[in-house]
C-alpha cells in the first residue's frame, strides 16, 4: 500500500509540476505494485494481466491524456516510454497461460502435432524465467527497431534536407578564410550563372542559464535571395511567406533567423530552446558591443551549419575582427551539370582552397555520419542480442537436464525422437518469436510517438515510414538464430535413452 501511495503521489507531483518522467512512470509502477494486493481478491494471473494492461495502455495514451505535461518531451522520455510498454506487454504475455494453452491446443487440432503442446508447456509453467527471457529479447529488439525507423527516415530525407537549405542554388562553395576568393573570381568561371557571397562570424550570446555560448552568425544581402530562400519550419505570423521574413532580416539588423538547434551545444536532439518572437542578445567578443535581436523564423534544417541569419551590413560592422568571407551559394547555367561544375570550380580556384559540392552531396555526407553512429549502436545491440540467444541456448541445455526423467517417460510411452526434438525447437521459437513481436511492435509505436508528439528534432518535418527491409531482418534473424541455438539441446534431448533416464536421477 505504501508503494502505491508513493507512486500515486509521484504521478500527481509530476502532473502538477509538468515533469514528464514522474507522470509517465508513476501509474505503471503503481499498477505493478497493486498486483500483490489484487491477487487476494482475484486470481493472480488475472490481476497481473489487468495491471499489465493498465501499464501498457498508459504508456500508449499518456501523450493524449496529458498533452500539456508531455509536450516538448526529450528523447529520454520516449526511451523510458519504451521500457514501460515492454514491461506491460511482458507481464501480460507471461500471465496469459490459458490463452497460450488454448492456442497450442488449436494448433494441435489443426495438425500441428503434440510437439507444439509439449514445447509450450515448460515456458508457460516457468513464468518468471519466461518473463525475464522475453524482457531481454524485447528490449534489445525494441531499441534496434527504434533506431532502424529513424535511420530509414534520415536516409530518405537527404533531398528534402538539401532543398530546405539551398535557397534555389545548386552548389555551396567554401574558400580559405585567410585567402578567400572574390565574387568576381567565382562568377568568371564558365558555367556559373549567379553567385551569392555571405559573411560569417562567431559571436557570443547572452543567456541566463549558462556561460555565454558561442554560435555562428551568417550575414546575407539581397543577392542571396535572387534564386529563393531557405525553408523555415517556423516564422512569425506577420510574415506571409519565408521570403518576406528573409527580406526583413536583410534590411533590419534587429531581426534574426535561427537554426533549429540554436545555442544547443549538447551534441544531440533536445527540442527547440528558443521560439519565434523571443529576443536574444549578441555580444561582440572583441569589443564592448551588444545587440538585441528578435527571432522571426526558425530554419527547417541546417545541415550547412549557417547557424543563424542576419543582415550582412550588421555582421560586417558588429564582428569586424571575427568575420570572414569565402562562402558562396552558386547557381549553374541551364544545361550545366552541377556536379561537374563543382569539380570545375575546385580546379579553377585551387589556390584559394576551394571546396565546392552540390547541396545534395553535402547533406548526404552529413547524414551518412549520423547513420554511421546509428549503425554503431545497432552493432552493439546486435552483440547483446547474440548474448541473449546464447543465454537462451544455455537455458535450453539446463532444461534438458532438468527434464531428463520426463523425456524418458515420454520416450517410454512411445514418443518418437523427432517429436521431442521439435518440442524444444517450438519452445525456442515461442520465446524468440514473442520477444521479437513485442519489441518490434512497441519500437514502431514509440518511434511514431516521437515523430507525432515530440519537438525532439526541432522544426524538421519528418514523416513516419515503415523500415520494411530492417523489419524483415529483425523478425527473421533473431528467430533463426534462436532455433539454431536450440538445435543442439533439442538433438541431445531426442537421444536420451528411456531406460537410462528412468533409472537415474
Amino acid at each position: 500500500e505504501f508503494r502505491r501511495v508513493l507512486f500515486r503521489s509521484m504521478t500527481a507531483l509530476g502532473i502538477a509540476a509538468s515533469q514528464q518522467i514522474p507522470a509517465l512512470v508513476g501509474p505503471p509502477l503503481a499498477a505493478f505494485s497493486a498486483i500483490p494486493i489484487l491477487r487476494r481478491l482475484i486470481p493472480e494471473k488475472v490481476a497481473a494481466t489487468l495491471m499489465g494492461s493498465v501499464a501498457l495502455g498508459w504508456g500508449v495514451m499518456v501523450f493524449t491524456v496529458l498533452p500539456e505535461v508531455m509536450e516538448e518531451s526529450d528523447i529520454d522520455v520516449f526511451v523510458l516510454q519504451g521500457v514501460v510498454l515492454v514491461a506491460g506487454a511482458v507481464v501480460i504475455s507471461a500471465s496469459g497461460t490459458r490463452l497460450w494453452g488454448a492456442a497450442a491446443n488449436g494448433v494441435t487440432r489443426l495438425g500441428g502435432g503434440l510437439a507444439t503442446r509439449l514445447g509450450m508447456i515448460y515456458p508457460l509453467a516457468r513464468r518468471g524465467r519466461t518473463g525475464l527471457l522475453l524482457a531481454m529479447f524485447s528490449l534489445v529488439i525494441f531499441t534496434i527497431t527504434f533506431l532502424s525507423v529513424f535511420a530509414g527516415i534520415l536516409s530518405q530525407q537527404t533531398t528534402a534536407f538539401a532543398d530546405d537549405s539551398r535557397a534555389g542554388h545548386d552548389i555551396i562553395l567554401t574558400t580559405n578564410r585567410t585567402n578567400p576568393a572574390s565574387l568576381e573570381d567565382v562568377t568568371a568561371i564558365q558555367g556559373v550563372a549567379t553567385a551569392a557571397e555571405m559573411i560569417r562570424g562567431v559571436t557570443e550570446f547572452e543567456t541566463a542559464d549558462e556561460d555565454n555560448p558561442r554560435w555562428v552568425v551568417t550575414g546575407i544581402d539581397s543577392k542571396f535571395l535572387t534564386q529563393g530562400t531557405p525553408i523555415l519550419g517556423r516564422r512569425a505570423t506577420e510574415y506571409q511567406a519565408d521570403r518576406d521574413a528573409f527580406e526583413a532580416v536583410v534590411s533590419d539588423p534587429s531581426l534574426i533567423i535561427i537554426d533549429d538547434f540554436f545555442l544547443d551545444n549538447s551534441g544531440g536532439p533536445g527540442g527547440e530552446r528558443y521560439q519565434v518572437g523571443e529576443t536574444v542578445t549578441l555580444l561582440n567578443p572583441s569589443a564592448e558591443g551588444r545587440q538585441e535581436a528578435t527571432i522571426i523564423g526558425i530554419l527547417a534544417s541546417d545541415f550547412l551549419f549557417a547557424g543563424s541569419y542576419m543582415s550582412r551590413d550588421f555582421v560586417t560592422e558588429f564582428l569586424p575582427a571575427n568575420s570572414s568571407t569565402g562562402r558562396f551559394f552558386v547557381t549553374a547555367q541551364a544545361g550545366v551539370d552541377p556536379g561537374i561544375l563543382a569539380s570545375t570550380i575546385n580546379a579553377r580556384l585551387l589556390d584559394f582552397g576551394a571546396d565546392a559540392a552540390t547541396f545534395t552531396d553535402v547533406v548526404e555526407a552529413e547524414v551518412s555520419e549520423t547513420l554511421a553512429i546509428f549503425r554503431l549502436f545497432q552493432g552493439f545491440l546486435a552483440l547483446g542480442l547474440i548474448i541473449g540467444v546464447a543465454g537462451l541456448g544455455v537455458v535450453l541445455i539446463r532444461a534438458v537436464h532438468e527434464r531428463r526423467r520426463q523425456i524418458g517417460v515420454l520416450r517410454a510411452l512411445g514418443f518418437q525422437r523427432k517429436v521431442v526434438r521439435r518440442a524444444f525447437l517450438v519452445e525456442a521459437g515461442f520465446l524468440a518469436g514473442q520477444g521479437v513481436a513485442i519489441g518490434a511492435g512497441l519500437g514502431l509505436v514509440t518511434a511514431y510517438q516521437v515523430l507525432i508528439n515530440s519537438d525532439t528534432f526541432g522544426s524538421a518535418d519528418f514523416t513516419f515510414a515503415w523500415p520494411w527491409a530492417a523489419l524483415v531482418l529483425i523478425f527473421s534473424v533473431p528467430t533463426i538464430a534462436a532455433l539454431l541455438a536450440a538445435f543442439g539441446p533439442a538433438a541431445r534431448a531426442s537421444k536420451i535413452s528411456p531406460s537410462i533416464a528412468l533409472r537415474t536421477d
